[in-house]
């Protein structure tokens, strides 16, 4: 709840200082943050670019040296339902994660995405028969075997990102899916990213929601 009401009033604070939209926030058309738009624009271009270098076996390499940090990691012990994204081809793999979270009896909560609103629902997933592609071709699980959560009952959240920064700053793909996401739930929040994703600065917008903390293959930030 804390962070939903420091989503409104950074949202309202905008519209008291100028007329801007969320959307047009996050779409970088408000001439006020076209600077840092542009700035967030470069860096995820750089980072992308990195990102389809990597190969394969160096980001399964890399994936397997996060999991092992992860599942000795205090925080996702303790966390009884892990709310995980499921990988792009160039993403951190996250199966070995929903695999150790299956393993110690979690509950495991994965994200689809609703109609064309840039909004996410969310969904237990129990075995991995019941995913298939959805939008992107990102897997996501199938209509008829989606099941209702409450967003409170979520401890973790582990979130993906193009590029964040060691204050927790995250830039996402540019839709907005997680900042919406995010905004109404109390959790812990995880940037998971492969080390050289991680940069020195991001210039944040105000709808943006900042990681608690972030986990590459050296460790977490």
């Amino acid at each position: 709840m804390k962070r939903l009401v420091v989503f409104l009033a950074g949202m309202l604070s905008i519209k008291s200082i100028r007329p801007c939209s969320f959307s047009a926030v996050h779409l970088g058309s408000c001439k006020m943050y076209q600077n840092d738009y542009d700035k967030r624009s470069s860096i995820r271009q750089k980072i992308l670019a990195q990102r389809a270098q990597f190969s394969a076996l160096q980001r399964e390499q890399a994936s397997q040296k996060i999991n092992g940090h992860l599942v000795q990691w205090p925080i996702f012990q303790k966390a009884e339902v892990v709310h995980i994204f499921l990988n792009q081809s160039e993403e951190p793999q996250t199966v070995s994660v929903i695999e150790s979270c299956w393993k110690i009896k979690k509950t495991v909560v994965v994200p689809y995405m609703v109609g064309n609103n840039f909004v996410l629902g969310h969904s237990p997933l129990t075995s991995f028969n019941q995913l298939q592609a959805g939008k992107f071709n990102i897997k996501e699980p199938i209509s008829a075997m989606r099941q209702s959560i409450e967003l409170e009952q979520i401890d973790l959240v582990i979130v993906p990102g193009v590029a964040f920064d060691e204050k927790g700053g995250r830039l996402g793909y540019g839709k907005g899916y997680y900042d919406r996401f995010l905004s109404q739930i109390h959790a812990f929040f995880l940037g998971l990213a492969f080390d050289f994703q991680v940069v020195d600065s991001i210039p944040q917008l105000p709808h943006d929601i900042p990681m608690d903390a972030i986990l590459t293959e050296k460790g977490f930030i």
